[in-house]
């Protein structure tokens, strides 16, 4: 899992009022309705759609370095 507060645009006040609402990781703010996050003090519509975003992307970023981590570098060859 991931932690909600390696979310961009996240910050303390508004990990406690997520938390309020039942959602402690990234994942969770992904899957997390507009409606309902709409329900958070503070967040509108707009901000909506960048925090679904952000989610998103903490969430595929350690996959992302995981594969980059697992590539041959360039200009050398992997002997089958």
């Amino acid at each position: 899992m991931t932690s909600i507060q390696s979310v961009s645009g996240i910050g303390p006040h508004l990990v406690t009022l997520l938390e309020k609402k039942g959602i402690s990781t990234a994942e969770q703010l992904a899957a997390a309705s507009p409606t309902a996050l709409l329900d958070v003090s503070g967040i509108g519509p707009r901000r909506v759609e960048t925090l679904l975003r952000a989610a998103r992307a903490a969430i595929e970023a350690p996959a992302a370095k995981a594969v980059a981590s697992r590539k041959t570098p360039a200009g050398t060859c992997q002997r089958l």
